[in-house]
């Protein structure tokens, strides 16, 4: 269970990534370098595993929930409204799956 909860949790953030520089893309492919640059700096900073300035668990939640329903609304303002729907789901899933089994539980266990 552990295995495929993180291996979904870093294809998902990965799309996640992937969902904002399109969107900026498509309107401009220097705001889709800048979208991508943003999000994963942010990311890297407050919200991974690792992360240089750890949130507190609601608050890891919380910021990781915006981010997510942001990906899935740039989805829909490209116009791919029914993979944005698909992938606000998943982001979602994944999201109740960390509230409910959280990455510290799981790191530590074999």
């Amino acid at each position: 269970m552990r295995g495929l909860q993180l291996t979904s949790a870093l294809l998902l953030e990965l799309a996640v990534f992937a969902a904002f520089a399109y969107w900026g893309w498509t309107v401009h492919w220097a705001l889709g370098l800048a979208a991508f640059a943003v999000v994963t700096v942010a990311w890297g900073l407050f919200l991974s595993p690792k992360a240089k300035f750890p949130l507190p668990v609601p608050a890891k939640l919380t910021a990781k929930a915006f981010v997510f329903a942001g990906a899935a609304f740039a989805l829909i303002a490209t116009g791919a409204t029914v993979l944005g729907l698909v992938f606000g789901a998943l982001l979602a899933v994944l999201l109740v799956s960390e509230a409910v089994w959280p990455w510290a539980q799981l790191a530590g266990t074999p």
